[in-house]
């Protein structure tokens, strides 16, 4: 299943991974594709702030996978 957001700024793209969060369920994998700079890491910090994950998150540009546990 594809989305796809037309998002203008950091703000908003924080805020669609709070909300995505919300409906997400225990072991579900999302994978994310894109240019760098396109804001992959931004939603993965929205999705984090959403499931109150206190942890630093960072690009894992060269990491084949980040896990974060709340």
């Amino acid at each position: 299943m594809r989305y796809c957001y037309n998002l203008k700024n950091e703000e908003q793209t924080v805020d669609l991974g709070q909300r995505l969060a919300k409906k997400l369920n225990s072991g579900v994998f999302i994978a994310l594709s894109g240019d760098l700079g396109a804001g992959k890491t931004v939603l993965v910090k929205g999705i984090a702030k959403g499931l109150n994950i206190k942890e630093r998150v960072v690009s894992p540009t060269y990491t084949v996978m980040c896990q974060y546990f709340g």
